[in-house]
């Protein structure tokens, strides 16, 4: 445990809302796609989105590692909207932000 009181779980959740901020970013930024993790007109899925952030912030095993609940049938649903998905992805957020507050 470093000395400042943040715990390895700490520090694996904070990589993982510093990934969800930056696969939000990348779907506003480039649209979002169904059925595959990046089309060719470059927009994203939610797992796209997830992967590329997480090579960006060295994240995408603690998602895995805290056994997070993956999106990526749900997101495929017939009918699914990007509002849906800005939602999804708002609650996570708002989960980590208030669960594993970052350290001052």
């Amino acid at each position: 445990m470093p000395l400042d009181g943040t715990t390895y779980t700490d520090a694996k959740q904070d990589k993982v809302l510093a990934m969800l901020l930056r696969a939000k970013e990348l779907i506003r930024e480039n649209g979002w796609c169904q059925d595959t993790s990046r089309d060719r007109e470059g927009r994203y899925c939610i797992y796209g989105a997830i992967r590329a952030a997480g090579k960006q912030f060295g994240g995408f095993r603690a998602w895995t590692d805290l056994k997070l609940p993956w999106p990526a049938v749900w997101q495929d649903e017939p009918g699914r909207t990007v509002e849906d998905v800005f939602a999804w992805f708002d609650e996570q957020i708002a989960v980590r932000e208030v669960t594993w507050p970052r350290q001052p």
